[in-house]
């Protein structure tokens, strides 16, 4: 009868294969501040009493073209109506018309731009032009949790050799 000679390599690693399907998502804020209007574009003062609110605008690229002045096809200079999306995916309208700051928190699935401008409009629905345009990056960072699997890669040479034609080498490798 021949032996053996078994050699029990343990291994204890988390690690996600290859056709494993990672999804990562998360949540970044920005907050965006601004100082209430006292006048209206032609220069005519702007009681307090006749700002109704604002709208935020934004989406993951600019309104202009990269030469930052040329508008996007499709993109004004002033926005139609208080839902406009034309240039912009998102319109938040904030009331009432006294508010300076605004925090929005915002989903994302990778590293994301994000363009901002906004509009006042008084008591008649009128709205300003576009603010001035500002962008920020939410970066996701990926923190691992104490007992989170980890990626891990592993290469080993194992031999065995014998002088007993009796005994065979055999390699089990166990989780």
């Amino acid at each position: 009868m021949m032996s053996r000679i078994v050699v029990l390599l343990f291994l204890l690693l988390t690690a996600f294969t290859a056709s494993a399907q990672l999804e990562v998502t998360g949540q970044g804020s920005a907050t965006l501040t601004w100082v209430v209007p006292t006048e209206r574009e032609d220069g005519q003062p702007l009681p307090i009493t006749e700002l109704s609110g604002y709208v935020i605008f934004y989406a993951d690229q600019s309104r202009f073209l990269p030469d930052g002045t040329t508008l996007r096809t499709g993109c004004t200079e002033r926005p139609s109506s208080t839902d406009d999306t034309s240039c912009y995916g998102v319109a938040l309208n904030i009331v009432p018309g006294d508010l300076t700051t605004q925090t929005i928190f915002i989903s994302v699935d990778q590293d994301t731009t994000l363009w901002f401008s906004m509009s006042a409009y008084d008591t008649d629905g009128r709205l300003s032009t576009y603010s001035n345009e500002a962008s920020k990056t939410i970066t996701l960072i990926l923190d691992s949790p104490p007992d989170a699997p980890v990626i891990q890669s592993l290469e080993m040479i194992i031999s065995c050799t014998t002088n007993d034609p009796n005994v065979e080498c055999e390699f089990v490798i166990s989780p």
